[in-house]
């Protein structure tokens, strides 16, 4: 057998309902041997703390990544509506279009694609589902005043304690979502940026990098999230030639595709909710399956033996 390639092929797995335990690696994945029927592993016989599972989706922003939870239970319709955006690409290269310190910054209504800047486009309104208060760190549909129930595309994240105004006007701003507490200084790095005027835009426009007396706002002088993924994430190292790896409600699946005898280390991330980390590193080796002459030979020989007479013990 050749030795182990050094390769790490990295499996993101979040999981699908909200964690009250703290994940734990119970015993390990590997090491691994496989043919070309590969393996289905229960990954809840090898992790404890999975049965409260909480769903996620992790934005990559200008200034960093955000994993946040969905609060699902109690806001369903708002979550549905959320990830059908997601999904559609409609957060792709999404531009942070309102910031004000101390309350919110508001993203989800503009893009940039082709070098040019678009207003998104929206689906039907989703009705309002307020029950979760607008602490720090929420994250909740924006809407217009006089509607509650006008929320599309359009989300903030709350940077302070906003429960005596947000709570309380327009039936109540919907929070779906909470970032994870590790993730709060990305939140609040994005909310130090300095805001402008933008002509033919708004107000409160968070821009970077702008030069002394630049007049031309720029698309590298936007603030963006580049995009959302949701749970299950994974990404798999370039070589892909050896193994193919996936993960589907809670199951890890891993099939070589490959030539035979070589190995690599596959790295397995658990989250839980509080953004702890848990991993582990396992090999996995594509073994031949058994050829015909093999089969045919162990047959030949089972037949032989069975055809000799037992010799009487004396």
């Amino acid at each position: 057998m050749r030795a182990a390639l050094p390769l790490a092929a990295i499996l993101l797995w979040q999981f699908p309902g909200p964690l009250r335990a703290e994940l734990t690696l119970r015993s390990p994945v590997g090491p691994l041997e496989l043919d070309q029927a590969g393996v289905v592993l229960e990954l809840s016989s090898h992790f404890s703390g999975i049965a409260d599972a909480a769903a996620f989706v992790r934005a990559t922003t200008s200034f960093g990544l955000l994993h946040m939870e969905l609060l699902e239970s109690s806001a369903p319709a708002t979550t549905a509506n959320f990830l059908n955006y997601v999904r559609a690409g409609a957060y792709t290269n999404s531009v942070i279009h309102r910031l004000i310190p101390g309350f919110v910054w508001q993203t989800g209504g503009y893009q940039v694609a082709n070098n040019t800047l678009f207003q998104s486009p929206t689906d039907p309104p989703v009705v309002n589902e307020f029950g979760v208060s607008n602490t720090r760190g929420t994250v909740a549909m924006a809407k217009l005043g006089g509607d509650p129930d006008s929320a599309t595309s359009q989300w903030f994240v709350n940077l302070g304690d906003n429960r005596a105004n947000l709570d309380n006007q327009n039936g109540g701003f919907t929070v779906f979502a909470k970032v994870w507490d590790n993730d709060l200084p990305t939140v609040d790095q994005i909310a130090s940026i300095p805001t402008y005027d933008v002509t033919n835009l708004g107000q409160d426009w968070p821009l970077q990098d702008l030069q002394p007396g630049q007049q031309q706002v720029t698309f590298d002088n936007l603030v963006y999230v580049f995009g959302i993924e949701e749970g299950p994430l994974f990404a798999l190292n370039p070589r892909t030639d050896l193994f193919s790896a996936s993960l589907d409600n809670g199951r890890l699946s891993i099939f070589p595709t490959g030539e035979h005898g070589l190995s690599t280390t596959l790295t397995l991330y658990g989250f839980d909710s509080t953004g702890g980390l848990v991993r582990d590193d396992f090999v996995v080796t594509a073994v031949p399956e058994p050829s015909a002459m093999l089969l045919l030979v162990g047959a030949l020989g089972f037949m032989w033996r069975g055809a000799c007479p037992r010799r009487a013990l004396d």
